[in-house]
């Protein structure tokens, strides 16, 4: 039967079994690269028919079964046979029982393979520790492949092999991998190449965050901050945006305050937006997380001075977006300063007037959040109610969006009135209309 009957008989209702469909679909696969390999050599000029060698190599005996016809893709098959096994072993290893006879070859020359197949190899991973289907011996000899994985060099292998690694250690108890996440975090950490570094970082995010490590770690904490002050803004971005995030709501705030507060700072002075950016986004996370009064007063001031001070459009932008927070995050320390408090509410209405679309955006999406802090909406009433009526659609838009948040915060319904609120409706009505 050719392919393209199997193919119109399936379309048409016939309904094969999931071990006959997976059989027939590897045989077709099979056909088709030898299709598409003659088509590419006759399509080339000069270039040899097929050898016997080569075809005998990509064929395979239909009768066998499936773990059988798998072990021989692995063994001798083309990297696309190898992917596509690699793919589908979360089939292969619950329903086909192919975990005796697959997994120790993917242990042995995993690591040898292509990216592709590394790669599609980790997606099943994650799918079977999900399915938790291994044995814990089984599990143990995967964590230490996956701490190999984690020392290639590829973006998308690391990328995969990470969440397998996060999955696997939400499965093992610490006392049984601890010993070894350290050993390859001080190995990483302490190598040239930045990709190396990154996943020394990442691990530490990971393993802090799954196993909820609140107290002091010196081996892991202080590699940690050495990598804050990388010299490659690249890893520096990462450590950020990604590995901070899981520590901060993690350890205990009074490590965070002593072991980690200088470095954060100093990412908010960083020379590089993107990396100030990410700085400032840990410093108002932290606002929730800090339990020093006088600590939070000094960020809330560092805050306030950077909000009022920053003459860079870019990182005003990024600021802007965060405004609603940092007032809510700080309100405590910053309306106690009456004086401080009437500019930030002025800057903030400043964003509805600015010429930047990103600062108006910015200044509705925050209403919400300022008025929640306590901000009195007397002050920007007149700014919000006229960005309905901007000639920008966008803008019109996002005032939609948060009309609600802003009618049904305690301040913005004294504030507003129901009269106000249907006003509003009828001006973004007829700036439509018209």
């Amino acid at each position: 039967m050719c392919i393209r009957d199997r193919y119109q008989r399936r379309v048409h209702g016939e309904r094969l079994s999931q071990e006959l469909f997976i059989s027939h679909f590897l045989t077709m696969e099979t056909t088709l690269l030898h299709e598409i390999y003659i088509f590419e050599r006759k399509a080339t000029k000069g270039a040899a028919p097929k050898t016997e060698e080569e075809i005998n190599r990509l064929t395979v005996d239909e009768s066998i079964g499936m773990v059988e016809r798998a072990q021989i893709f692995l063994s001798k098959g083309e990297p696309p046979q190898k992917a596509w096994v690699l793919r589908n072993l979360d089939i292969l290893f619950r329903e086909h029982n192919g975990i005796i006879r697959l997994f120790p070859w993917i242990l042995e020359h995993l690591t040898g393979v292509d990216s592709t197949c590394q790669i599609e190899a980790s997606k099943s991973f994650i799918k079977l520790l999900k399915a938790k289907i291994f044995k814990k011996e089984d599990l143990l000899e995967l964590f230490e492949l996956t701490l190999h994985m984690l020392q290639l060099w590829e973006e998308e292998v690391l990328e995969g092999w990470m969440r397998v690694f996060e999955e696997m250690l939400r499965l093992l108890p610490k006392e049984k991998v601890q010993k070894d996440v350290r050993e390859a975090i001080a190995m990483l950490h302490s190598s040239q190449p930045a990709y190396s570094k990154a996943t020394a970082a990442r691990m530490i995010g990971v393993f802090t965050e799954v196993y909820k490590e609140r107290c002091y770690d010196s081996n892991l904490f202080d590699k940690l901050r050495a990598l804050l002050r990388e010299e490659g803004s690249t890893l520096r971005l990462l450590c950020a945006k990604e590995v901070m995030p899981r520590v901060i709501k993690t350890i205990d705030p009074s490590i965070l305050e002593t072991c980690f507060f200088d470095s954060i700072i100093e990412l908010c002075m960083d020379n590089n937006l993107d990396v100030r950016s990410a700085g400032i986004e840990l410093i108002v996370e932290c606002g929730d997380y800090l339990e020093s009064a006088a600590r939070s007063c000094a960020v809330a001031k560092f805050l306030a001075e950077m909000l009022l001070n920053s003459a860079n459009e870019g990182l005003n932008e990024r600021l802007s977006f965060h405004f609603g927070r940092i007032i809510y995050n700080f309100r405590k320390f910053l309306s106690c300063d009456q004086i401080l408090w009437t500019k930030l509410m002025n800057l903030f209405n400043s964003y509805a007037g600015s010429l930047n679309v990103t600062l108006k955006k910015n200044f509705v999406f925050n209403v919400p959040g300022v008025l929640l802090a306590g901000g009195d909406f007397a002050i920007f009433e007149n700014s919000y109610r006229s960005l309905f009526q901007d000639k920008r659609e966008e803008i019109r838009l996002v005032c939609i969006a948060t009309f609600a948040e802003v009618i049904t915060s305690t301040f913005g319904i004294r504030s507003i009135g129901l009269s106000s609120c249907w006003w509003i409706f009828a001006a973004y009505k007829v700036r439509r209309d018209s």
